[in-house]
């Protein structure tokens, strides 16, 4: 099993996240997290959007275009998760992005 950061880019020992972010992991520590509370409601408002899609296509515009967002509002970080066993912070690809 691949460790959670591959693929993810290392962040200055001093990140710390910001309000912007969203903090992946299972944790429900991050629930309230700002950013976490962002991203769920924009995900609720192209919910529609999305369902309405026809085509995989179109429903993958529909999660790049909330990813887009998400990192757009937080060009240091977007989404991020700490690695626990060295306690550093990684932004996530475009790929694990996209899965959250």
């Amino acid at each position: 099993m691949a460790p959670l950061t591959t693929g993810c880019k290392p962040l200055p020992d001093d990140f710390s996240p910001s309000p912007e972010d969203v903090i992946c992991g299972r944790s429900r520590e991050f629930f309230h997290h700002d950013g976490n509370t962002f991203f769920r409601k924009l995900i609720d408002d192209c919910l529609p959007r999305y369902i309405r899609a026809r085509t995989k296509f179109d429903k993958s515009e529909t999660i790049a275009m909330i990813v887009d967002i998400v990192e757009s509002k937080s060009p240091g970080g977007g989404f991020v998760r700490k690695d626990i066993a060295s306690g550093k912070w990684h932004r996530l690809g475009e790929a694990p992005a996209r899965d959250k």
